[in-house]
């Protein structure tokens, strides 16, 4: 039948009426159309004989027979635009290209097996919910991840950060062993750093600060009321180290004003107001300043020293001359031994 126009009022239309003897043929329709003005080209619908599978297709310069020539020249496979794919099963075993729209599960899966899903724009995922299976597979890299919400699980065996790290927030860090910064390893109640430990920002420690190496603090450390330095143990030193050579290593300061202060540089302790001191005070490079109740030991040289009154001398082996003051009633004897008194 060769005619302009084709109406059919039957509402099945069939092809292939005589291939009910053998599967031989392709089943299906093309045409005909020229976008150069000078290359037949075909393009058509199909039921392919070879792989019982439907088939879109352009560009064909082979007129179709009773087969359609897949390997023909300028074969190629045509695109189809539909409003909804729906598919209760099936399975893509070649690439599918999505170029604009949305893949949507609303009654069930997509599932890739073992195939990639792969796209050059955002991959947008509402909620995983109740619905990720992924339980023990391993996700190489997600790339970068702008804003995560982790609740549960674990995060093993790997370093999270990089070269310029921000910030890791939460009420609890939980590590079941060791966690290490650097040379610094934080375990439950302990931090060890075998280099040191510098704190260079404000930071509050409610409980008890112990360190057995150093302390190292460039804005001060700064104790409040009722805070003690304690130093226990019953063997080894316990010390207080200026490592400086300065004027004025150490002061020991109350309302702005220099109470006490270590100099490592001569070295000597001065202390600036009138102290008490209850226990005995040895001083290998001298005292300077007055002196208040007794005091006992070996002094080298006394210089500028005043005292109204000295209540008791005993055993002054020797003593220079006497340029001024007097001798007062009261005094009993004055042995000179074998020498002479003379006035």
């Amino acid at each position: 039948v060769s005619t302009s126009t084709l109406s059919v009022e039957d509402p099945l239309i069939i092809l292939a009426s005589n291939n009910g003897a053998a599967d031989a043929v392709d089943i299906g329709f093309y045409g005909l159309y020229d976008t150069s003005g000078s290359q037949d080209l075909y393009a058509g619908f199909f039921r392919d004989v070879t792989d019982d599978k439907f088939h879109l297709f352009k560009a064909l310069q082979t007129v179709p027979t009773t087969t359609v020539n897949i390997s023909g020249t300028g074969y190629a496979k045509a695109g189809l635009v539909v409003g909804v794919l729906e598919s209760l099963t099936g399975t893509i075993i070649a690439d599918m290209t999505l170029a604009t729209g949305s893949i949507t599960a609303s009654g069930g899966a997509i599932d890739f097996g073992n195939e990639n899903l792969s796209t050059t724009g955002t991959l947008t995922i509402a909620s995983f919910a109740a619905n990720w299976t992924n339980a023990g597979r391993t996700i190489a890299d997600l790339g970068i991840v702008t804003t995560v919400d982790i609740n549960g699980g674990s995060i093993d065996g790997a370093a999270i950060g990089a070269a310029s790290h921000s910030t890791i927030k939460g009420t609890t860090i939980d590590a079941t062993t060791d966690f290490t910064i650097g040379s610094t390893v934080i375990t439950d109640g302990v931090i060890t750093d075998t280099s040191g430990l510098s704190i260079v920002a404000n930071t509050g420690v409610t409980g008890t600060l112990s360190a057995s190496g150093l302390i190292s603090a460039n804005g001060g450390i700064t104790f409040a009321a009722g805070d003690d330095i304690a130093f226990t143990g019953t063997t080894g030193t316990n010390d207080i180290t200026l490592t400086d050579s300065l004027a004025d290593a150490l002061s020991i300061t109350r309302a702005g004003t220099d109470m006490v202060v270590f100099d490592s540089n001569t070295p000597r302790i001065t202390v600036t107001p009138v102290t008490t001191f209850t226990g005995a005070i040895t001083a290998n490079g001298g005292v300077v300043g007055n002196v208040t109740g007794n005091a006992s030991g070996t002094a080298a040289t006394v210089t500028a020293g005043t005292q109204a009154a000295i209540t008791t001398v005993a055993n002054v082996t020797t003593v220079g001359a006497l340029n001024a003051g007097s001798i007062t009633s009261g005094f009993t004897s004055i042995d000179v031994g074998s020498g002479g008194l003379t006035t």
